[in-house]
């Protein structure tokens, strides 16, 4: 039975109904007017069942029209619908373990599917590469979910930076102080695995470590790391710091750690320039705790307006996610979630373990890819 569409509406396809998966159900049902969920999918009959019990209690009372979207328990089928001409959607949604992206990836684009991703784009270089030369040959778009670019007050900085107002930068840190209990990891097998999943660094860190080249525009040249497994049960780290070089001489340095007592504490970016100090934190840099420049901008009177309070490390990130996708099919205008620089974001942890194991300074490229 075919499965009616709305042509004027992007229609996606959602595969993996796990935790983060809701915070984009949760955007596509505000944003309804412009994008619909048509299909979900999950290896587990139970989490299909809750996900599709919260669509449901999501939509307004007066939304009289309710139909359940498609389900399926296995993604190739979903594929094989696809391909029938049976299910029409745009994009599929990736919320599935990280190591199972590249293979999900590269088998929608290869059926003509565009894809959102979360991150990090692999869990491996090997595979990066692959995916990217996967989209490379084909028209189809690949997405990686990097929604802090467009918080607010990102936005606000990033524009202070392109003005010029900092001068020459100086050092860029970031801290990550969360807490994941052991229960978190014990939940999903395959968390903090390798294959899988990736330790602080690849999974908790790896917004903080794009923001740390978005925000300056600036390339990563040299990585030197330490991780540790000091208290979970894991196979990769909890904890870890990395010190950086930029392609300009500036320096960069992050802290993050899954062991804070007893929630999570931090997530910040500071950027140190020789004519400005900006510091940005709360729990999803939702809060400015420092500005100061040595001249004055209009912009200066936005940081009150800016600030807003959120109840989770997520923000509202995900509703500006999709609207910048929505906006990129109307206007075709240019990806902002460019996979090439989650590549680079994921070179730049993989040096760092490479570095922690080998104490030693490397420098990027780790080799020369071909992409």
């Amino acid at each position: 039975m075919k499965i009616l569409v709305d042509k004027n509406k992007i229609n996606i396809a959602l595969v993996g109904c796990g935790k983060i998966c809701y915070r984009h159900i949760s955007a596509i049902i505000k944003l309804k007017d412009s994008i619909c969920l048509k299909a979900i999918c999950d290896i587990n009959q139970k989490n299909i069942d809750e996900v599709s019990e919260f669509i449901k209690n999501s939509l307004p009372s007066t939304n009289l029209t309710y139909k359940p979207v498609a389900s399926f328990l296995n993604y190739y089928e979903l594929l094989a619908e696809v391909e029938k001409g049976n299910l029409d959607v745009k994009i599929v949604v990736l919320c599935t373990p990280s190591g199972y992206h590249v293979k999900q990836a590269i088998s929608a684009s290869n059926i003509g599917l565009n894809v959102i991703t979360e991150k990090p784009l692999a869990t491996s270089l090997d595979d990066g590469i692959k995916v990217l030369n996967s989209f490379n040959n084909s028209d189809k778009k690949l997405f990686v979910v990097f929604q802090n670019r467009l918080n607010p007050i990102v936005k606000l900085l990033k524009k202070q930076i392109m003005k010029k107002r900092f001068g020459e930068l100086f050092l860029i840190n970031s801290n990550i102080f969360w807490h994941r209990p052991q229960q978190y990891y014990d939940q999903c097998s395959w968390r903090g695995t390798k294959k899988l999943d990736g330790g602080a660094l690849l999974n908790q860190a790896s917004h903080y470590i794009d923001l740390m080249y978005y925000l300056p525009s600036l390339k990563i040249k040299k990585v030197n790391a330490f991780t540790k497994t000091l208290n979970r049960d894991i196979e990769m780290e909890d904890t870890a710091v990395m010190n950086l070089e930029y392609e300009n001489g500036a320096l960069g340095n992050l802290s993050v750690t899954m062991l804070t007592f007893p929630k999570n504490y931090e997530g910040s970016i500071t950027i140190f320039g020789e004519k400005g100090t900006v510091r940005i934190g709360g729990n999803a840099l939702n809060k400015i705790e420092k500005w100061e420049f040595d001249q004055y901008d209009n912009d200066d009177n936005l940081i009150d307006f800016k600030n807003n309070e959120v109840n989770t490390i997520f923000g509202s990130g995900h509703v500006y996610f999709y609207e910048e996708i929505i906006r990129f099919f109307k206007n075709k205008k240019e990806n902002l979630f460019n996979p090439k620089d989650a590549f680079h974001g994921l070179e730049v942890i993989m040096a760092a373990y490479k570095s922690s194991i080998e104490n030693r300074t490397l420098c990027l490229p780790l080799k020369d890819y071909k992409i």
